[in-house]
């Protein structure tokens, strides 16, 4: 009859007990969950200072990259700037230089053809010497020949040929194959001209042969 009573009282016990040991178990639960929780914001917030310094790191990284970077365009670019001045003169010099060429391989040109025609012109001056002594049925061929000389001085002279003066002797302008004495003359007068001597511009073109006084 004892053991009937102790098994009641120990039912009644646990029914009264049960519901305290949920709320118990229920209590440690919430606790546990919100400990949790703490560990996890800590270890959130720990993995966002350490994203946060990565990131700081990083950006410090990439701000050395660029301005690396910066240096070597400024370097690069001062670099291409002295090539290009230096092309650019370069260049500038050839266009003068070839400039200067051209000019002085036509003036060499023009010199040789008006040389050639001054050779020419020599002849007609020969010829002309004799002009009195064609007989009068030839003066038709003696006249046309003149007008033959006159075109060859007028073209001469429209290009920038002269002749060169006789004042004195002047080795600039004469090129002496006789000295005579020759008295009432000065010492380098020009006594004959033997084969005339021109200028083109400012140029001696020929010079002339003459014969000039001791």
């Amino acid at each position: 009859m004892s053991n009937c009573f102790f098994i009641w009282d120990l039912l009644h016990f646990f029914t009264r007990t049960i519901p305290y040991l949920g709320i118990i178990r229920f209590h440690f639960y919430v606790k546990r969950e919100s400990m949790n929780t703490q560990k996890n914001k800590e270890k959130e917030v720990d993995t966002q200072a350490v994203a946060s310094e990565q990131g700081s790191h990083t950006e410090a990284t990439q701000l050395d990259d660029a301005a690396d970077q910066l240096k070597q365009c400024t370097v690069s670019l001062a670099e291409w700037q002295e090539k290009y001045a230096r092309l650019t003169a370069d260049f500038e010099n050839y266009k003068k230089r070839t400039i200067k060429e051209r000019s002085a391989w036509a003036e060499s040109a023009q010199e040789k053809l008006l040389s050639g025609i001054l050779t020419i012109v020599d002849n007609f001056d020969r010829a002309m010497e004799y002009k009195t002594e064609v007989p009068q049925e030839l003066q038709s061929w003696v006249d046309g020949i003149a007008m033959i000389y006159s075109s060859f001085g007028e073209f001469l002279k429209q290009v920038g040929v002269k002749e060169v003066p006789y004042d004195l002797f002047n080795p600039e302008f004469h090129e002496a194959l006789l000295q005579l004495d020759v008295d009432g003359k000065e010492s380098g007068a020009i006594v004959e001209v033997m084969e005339k001597g021109y200028m083109l511009n400012d140029r001696v073109l020929r010079p002339a042969r003459v014969s000039v006084v001791k």
